[in-house]
């Protein structure tokens, strides 16, 4: 029954963006009467120089001036038909060495310390999130939960966006750091059980189905004019964030350079990787290539020296 009564008192609707547009004519504002005076001109034209029957003519004409109006005033029409249009118009490939094709998927121009600027002349810093199973908590750190991020939310006096994405778990970081120690230790035997380790963890993870939940949150800030300014802002923005966060009980972080780099990568390449200190997936697998071909270097030499002892003995 006392769980019943945790949310409640705790709801708040978000409201929607206000803005302003005056009525020209009638009920129809600037934008809207621009939109149904296009149809209305192009049923004109179907009516005036189409050469058919006149019931043809007022038909069509009457179709396309009812479809203007109603793609004019019904906001949701008009909506989904822009996105439509949109759809046709985005690019649908993009490579890494074809930097404007990608800007337009992406949307940043570049990443210097922990932000990221984006086309529009924006910075925005990024905080990952460390979630927790709200189940498995006490009646009090539930209401001690809830009451915390309630106030980080009332103290919020600018914009934030969550971002939360459902992945595959990945262990490869994980695993590429095992190795990297047992191929420096010089322990071969650990390698291998590591790798054999691995094989059956990733192939569990691929059948079974188990994914992770990776939550961020975004902190944007205009750029325009000063942009040291800004980002001073954007940084004092994001240790109130940190701060409120930490008092509501939830852990996070932000994101350094290169893992926005690779968070921004994911979105393209499939792959997320939560803790990535490393540019790309591929960065992270030719390090453990390498590593283990220098462990692998050792291994002529050391057997080497039976085979000189065996070969001393025959000149002998």
């Amino acid at each position: 029954m006392a769980e019943e009564n945790y949310g409640k008192g705790l709801i708040y609707e978000v409201p929607a963006d206000l803005r302003y547009e005056e009525r020209i004519f009638g009920t129809l504002t600037l934008r809207q009467l621009a939109v149904f005076s296009a149809f209305a001109m192009l049923a004109t034209a179907v009516f005036t120089k189409v050469n058919a029957d006149i019931k043809l003519r007022m038909a069509i004409s009457g179709a396309i001036a009812a479809a203007g109006f109603a793609f004019a005033t019904v906001t949701p029409l008009q909506e989904e038909v822009e996105k439509r249009v949109r759809f046709l118009w985005a690019p649908r490939r993009g490579s890494w060495t074809e930097p404007e094709t990608l800007l337009r998927f992406v949307r940043v121009k570049g990443v210097e310390g922990n932000c990221a600027k984006l086309h529009d002349g924006r910075l925005v810093s990024i905080l990952l999130v460390t979630p927790l199973d709200f189940s498995v908590l006490a009646d009090e750190q539930k209401m001690a939960l809830l009451t915390g991020y309630r106030a980080f939310l009332n103290s919020l006096s600018f914009p934030i966006q969550i971002l939360a994405r459902t992945t595959t778990l990945n262990l490869r970081e994980y695993f590429a750091h095992a190795k990297a120690a047992a191929a420096q230790a010089g322990d071969r035997k650990a390698l291998s059980e590591i790798e054999s380790f691995q094989e059956f963890v990733e192939d569990y993870v691929s059948r079974r189905g188990v994914h992770d939940r990776l939550f961020y949150l975004i902190i944007p800030q205009d750029a325009a004019g000063n942009e040291e300014e800004a980002r001073r802002q954007l940084a004092n923005k994001t240790a109130i964030c940190r701060e409120k966060l930490s008092a509501a009980g939830l852990m996070c972080r932000e994101l350094g350079e290169g893992q926005l780099v690779s968070l921004y990568a994911s979105f393209l390449g499939g792959h997320v990787e939560a803790d990535a200190d490393y540019l790309s997936l591929l960065t992270l697998l030719q390090l453990a290539g390498e590593e283990r071909r220098n462990f692998r270097k050792t291994e002529p030499q050391e057997a080497e020296r039976p085979k000189k002892t065996a070969a001393n003995r025959e000149k002998k």
